[in-house]
């Protein structure tokens, strides 16, 4: 009677707990940001659950594909794969979607799946769900991503393990109005640390994604990729993009990736190293709108940007790349991250820079012979960096110019910075 009774006890708690299962990024809703951050995370090298309690991904209804966007990474990936079954009977965006993410190595999605409960246990979290009615299984994963645009619906936030304050949760950092619109005056350089970029309600709006607005400040390992996230002082239809959300989601891949991949907290992830990723992927940074992206100066302008070396108009988009550059362009912060050039830029009083100065002011910092440094410019110029114009030493440089110049021969961009935008010297 007892082997009986141990018989039948151990197959009741079986069946309730059969499965267990163990990941590195765990991502809750299959939004578009949710979707995106799986991508990523897995293409990043670790292993992904997604988990969506409905059948279908992105939502009940299909999204617009048609929107003000930005057509790089994994957005554009999924609007080429939807396009091209236009003319076919799956025209909806949502099984092109699903389509990318069933081709994904190290990720599995998980539908009709509802979260039944979330615990934190030391380093990792443990979350229990329910596949479809059935019985009640467990996951347990390094970095929890909630992508649940209805806070209402978010199984985070509804297990209690966190609190909303006036909407959104505690994030060690914040994107706000004003740092849209004036992020250059600003005590924290958050700009430095953008990992994504899009448009908002419409084409007038332009955004870019400091990646500390997603991280929790309260419990390591917890992202959200939401509404929900730092995203401080906006109205509602601020937002109201999918393909911004997908760069975010994109971005937050890299990020909850960074975490297990170098087992280090996702707040202490290394800026450059996640903004790379995102390049890697085809993604970008900032929004910039008058230099073409298949052009050479395209990655350089966007790490330039990063550095502060050149100022950007995050506002309209504008890198003004054929503006002449000022000493006083470029003095401060060259003077803060190379101490040396202080003494050129005394020596050397001028309005403008010529390409002459240039080369003199880079030779002066870093040692290089200025002959050297004019022959390696002057192959170049035109056949590897594409610039429409001649190089000659007397003609005044522009940004898109000397951005190329001061990422050749200083490479800025691999100075790191903090989540807080921050330079790591």
């Amino acid at each position: 009677m007892l082997k009986k009774l141990t018989f039948f006890i151990l197959t009741f708690l079986t069946s309730q707990v059969l499965a267990q299962y163990k990941t590195d990024v765990l991502v809750l809703g299959a939004s578009a940001s949710g979707t995106a951050t799986a991508i990523q995370a897995a293409r990043s090298g670790v292993k992904v659950i997604l988990v969506e309690p409905n059948n279908f991904s992105i939502g009940a209804i299909a999204p617009s594909m048609d929107v003000p966007a930005f057509n790089f990474g994994i957005w554009k990936e999924w609007k080429d794969a939807y396009t091209k079954k236009l003319d076919s009977l799956q025209t909806d965006p949502r099984i092109a979607l699903e389509g990318i993410v069933s081709k994904v190595n190290n990720l599995r999605y998980f539908k009709e799946t509802q979260v039944v409960n979330i615990v934190k246990k030391g380093k990792s979290w443990e979350v229990s769900i329910q596949k479809n009615g059935s019985k009640i299984e467990k996951i347990k994963a390094d970095v929890l991503v909630d992508a649940f645009f209805d806070a209402q619906q978010s199984p985070v936030l509804k297990a209690g393990i966190i609190k909303l304050n006036d909407g959104h949760i505690k994030t060690i950092c914040k994107y706000t109005p004003i740092e849209r619109e004036k992020p250059y005056e600003q005590v924290l350089k958050l700009y430095r640390s953008s990992g994504a970029t899009g448009y908002g309600k419409d084409s007038t709006m332009l955004h870019y994604f400091p990646m500390g607005v997603f991280i929790s400040a309260e419990l390591d390992n917890l992202l959200f990729v939401s509404p929900q996230a730092g995203l401080i002082g906006w109205q509602a239809d601020d937002f109201k993009n999918i393909a911004t959300w997908v760069n975010i989601g994109q971005l937050a891949g890299a990020l909850a990736a960074y975490g297990p991949f170098f087992d280090v907290p996702t707040a202490k992830a290394n800026v450059r190293t996640t903004q790379n990723e995102v390049f890697v992927y085809k993604g970008l940074l900032y929004p910039v709108l008058d230099v073409n992206p298949t052009e050479y100066a395209w990655a350089a302008v966007q790490k330039i940007i990063a550095t502060d070396m050149m100022k950007h108009d995050f506002v309209k988009g504008k890198f003004n790349p054929d503006e002449h550059v000022k000493p006083e362009d470029i003095k401060t912060i060259l003077s803060e991250l190379h101490p040396r050039s202080r003494i050129w830029f005394i020596e050397n009083p001028i309005q403008e820079l010529t390409l002459k100065d240039a080369v003199s002011l880079i030779s002066f910092i870093t040692g290089r012979e200025i002959y050297d440094m004019n022959r390696e410019l002057s192959s170049n110029w035109k056949m590897k960096y594409e610039l429409a114009s001649d190089f000659k030493p007397e003609n005044y440089v522009t940004k898109k110019e000397m951005t190329i110049i001061l990422d050749t021969y200083l490479n800025p961009y691999s100075i790191g910075v903090n989540m807080q935008g921050i330079f790591i010297k």
